[in-house]
């Protein structure tokens, strides 16, 4: 198990490599959020918490399975 800090850091992470896959800036996923890009950013580098809902958000523009947001594995 890891801890919280690491948590948001990897998923921030994973999130900012699919965002990048599809060719995305922040500024557009932000825009398509309805959010600042800095709150993008903050999320990508682990350093805000993120709502259930901006999840969902995130996962629905992006078009990529959740799961695929918590392999932790590499």
């Amino acid at each position: 198990m890891i801890d919280y800090e690491k948590f948001l850091k990897k998923l921030g992470n994973k999130i900012r490599y699919y965002r990048r896959d599809k060719d995305f800036s922040q500024a557009q996923v932000a825009e398509m959020l309805g959010k600042e890009e800095t709150y993008l950013s903050e999320i990508e580098r682990g350093k805000r918490n993120i709502t259930l809902k901006t999840l969902y958000s995130i996962i629905t523009v992006l078009k990529i399975n959740p799961s695929k947001l918590f392999d932790f594995s590499d």
